[in-house]
């Protein structure tokens, strides 16, 4: 599902992308509810994208579906505060992944640099919560991730 989206075959992808990176995440937190509850003070963390953020050509059924995800995670986080229960959002910009590895020749035409999961892992986890504003001039190649939990 990446390149221009005329230039996309058919819907064959659409579906399980929108599955994996949106539908899981809302039916999963509803289906926790109970247990997050009984559990409170307790937190949801969503993986998003830069992506879902900075809205970069050929990857649009992508970012959309990551667009989604963040959106969700920021009315969750307010719905949800009266319950004891977080809500972050994760959004690290390209990981090193098999995947990635997949996509080099149209990552590398968007000078996109890839990070180690470990890299991005203890840069979420390692940081203070961060303002939900953000500086959007701030240059994408200057973020790993970035992270909303407040």
């Amino acid at each position: 599902m990446i390149g221009l989206f005329e230039a996309l075959a058919g819907d064959d992808g659409l579906p399980a992308l929108i599955d994996t990176n949106l539908f899981a995440p809302l039916a999963l937190s509803r289906d926790l509810l109970p247990l997050l509850q009984a559990g409170a003070p307790s937190r949801i963390v969503n993986i998003g994208s830069l992506v879902g953020d900075v809205a970069l050509p050929l990857f649009s059924p992508y970012a959309a579906s990551k667009f989604g995800l963040r959106g969700f995670s920021n009315t969750l986080r307010r719905e949800w505060a009266t319950l004891d229960i977080g809500v972050t959002y994760v959004a690290p910009r390209g990981a090193q992944t098999d995947a990635a590895r997949r996509l080099a020749s149209v990552l590398d035409r968007l000078a996109m640099p890839l990070d180690t999961p470990a890299a991005i892992a203890t840069q979420v986890w390692g940081q203070p919560n961060a303002p939900e504003s953000r500086d959007s001039a701030r240059d994408a190649s200057e973020i790993v991730c970035y992270r909303i939990d407040i």
